[in-house]
């Protein structure tokens, strides 16, 4: 059953609810979920006791942030580590799905779902996809990996209970992009989604072949998740004045571990990300004491999913930073936004080709190269409007007499690096060989990265008190 096509909200009445009425039907659900957790999950149960937390003490949603503490990658790392495979955070067996969360070593965290919890979030993500003017029916074209990667997964739980007609193109893989403007051309989706660098490879690809992309293609709604961007306007423009005018460029996503992910998104007026708070409750929280920021300030996205009982993890710490209002957006919806989406993060990950990485994961492969002298550099740029990463790697004083008496010998340890990052990140990058000891040492922190990509100086620009 769906609403009336004409029909702007999925739920007027959960869409449209009073502040105070809301945050009665979040309290209630939360003290559920705790009580829950408690009685079922060993680390909470655990952990309540050593903290002494009353959950009927929790009488509002500020109790609730001032005496629950917040859940880290690193406590999911330590518990999966200790207590293999999913450590004791996990309520139950009832296991049909696992997707997975990269992390700073490099190994996943495994997140599981059960399948009634997978039914919940295709109703979530088609209420949602709803809201930015997806109908029952609409093509889609999905061009995103299926792997354990949340996002293309999390759009075809939404597009099957929407019943739309889904293409899943993929991406990633040779002719990946091809073959998703092949099949735009042959099927028409009115739908494309995918993360933002994908898609403006995608556009770009379109504008070297010469079609014309509104009546070749005709997309009519374009979404991404996975990384920041369509939050930007330079970014929508670029979109729009290839594929259209009247296209609409949404900004959604948060991550696996706050499943169902699409709860942070923009509605058809494309005026910042609704943060859905009867599905996801999410606070942004200072970054020294996690005490919850008032509307208009910038904090840390801390999630906690009210559908989630196999896994649940509560006041999850995401790392990712924005900042909040309460305004009123056209739609009616009374849910607070982030006006210009996820626009950093307060580690200094780095965000390639939609892969997701850190400089001490290329320091950790480096270092087990016999031809690495300890230092590089990180460069992250652009040709041609496509993303690439370049390594900038010094090496030993033996490689470069080697290169000296031989030199294809260069070739070679270019090779040799290229394969390892290749391996180890799974995204492809440009070698550069600098002389030993060329690179300037850092006395306190290293700063390794260098980004001249344009899309880095427009988020820079979205800073709480920049001039963007």
């Amino acid at each position: 059953m769906f609403p009336e096509n004409s029909s702007k909200y999925w739920s007027r009445d959960l869409e449209t609810m009073n502040h105070v009425d809301r945050a009665e039907l979040i309290l209630k659900r939360l003290r559920h979920l705790l009580k829950y957790a408690y009685q079922n999950s060993l680390y909470y149960h655990k952990l309540f006791e050593e903290i002494k937390i009353d959950i009927d003490s929790i009488r509002n949603l500020e109790d609730f942030s001032t005496k629950v503490p917040v859940t880290t990658k690193a406590i999911i790392r330590r518990e999966q580590h200790e207590h293999p495979p999913f450590g004791r955070i996990i309520c139950g067996s009832d296991i049909a799905f696992i997707m997975a969360s990269s992390g700073t070593t490099g190994k996943p965290t495994y997140i599981p779902f059960s399948k009634q919890e997978l039914d919940r979030f295709a109703e979530h993500h088609a209420r949602i996809m709803w809201s930015f003017g997806i109908r029952p029916r609409m093509g889609i074209l999905i061009a995103a990996m299926f792997t354990m990667y949340a996002g293309a997964w999390g759009v075809f739980l939404g597009s099957n209970r929407l019943d739309l007609k889904i293409h899943p193109v993929g991406a990633g893989s040779p002719g990946a992009t091809a073959n998703a403007v092949r099949t735009a051309q042959d099927l028409k989706p009115e739908v494309l989604y995918g993360t933002p660098s994908f898609i403006l490879h995608l556009i770009e690809q379109v504008q070297k072949i010469g079609l014309n992309p509104p009546k070749d293609l005709g997309f009519k709604i374009v979404f991404g998740s996975g990384e920041p961007g369509f939050s930007l306007q330079p970014i929508k423009k670029k979109i729009k004045s290839c594929l259209g005018e009247d296209v609409k460029v949404i900004d959604t996503g948060s991550m696996v571990e706050a499943m169902p992910w699409m709860t942070n998104a923009e509605c058809e007026f494309e005026s910042g990300m609704h943060l859905w708070q009867d599905i996801v409750y999410t606070e942004l929280v200072d970054t020294q004491d996690m005490s919850l920021v008032s509307f208009g300030e910038e904090g840390v996205l801390t999630y906690t999913s009210l559908d989630r009982i196999t896994y649940p993890l509560i006041r999850y710490y995401s790392g990712d930073v924005s900042y909040w209002v309460d305004d009123p957006c056209g739609c009616g919806r009374t849910y607070p936004r982030l006006p210009k989406g996820i626009y950093g993060r307060i580690d200094d990950m780095i965000v390639i080709k939609g892969v997701k990485t850190w400089p001490s994961v290329i320091q950790e492969i480096l270092e087990k190269s016999p031809y690495y002298n300890g230092e590089f550099r990180i460069v992250l740029g652009e040709k041609e409007s496509r993303e690439y990463l370049k390594l900038v790697v010094e090496i030993t004083e033996e490689s470069m007499k080697m290169i000296q008496r031989d030199g294809s010998a260069s070739d070679k340890i270019v090779e040799d690096l290229r394969r390892a990052i290749k391996n180890g990140l799974g995204v492809s990058a440009e070698i550069e060989l600098a002389k030993p000891f060329s690179l300037e040492r850092a006395l306190h922190k290293s700063k390794r990265v260098i980004d001249e990509r344009t899309i880095s100086s427009e988020l820079a620009k979205l800073r709480l008190h920049g001039d963007g």
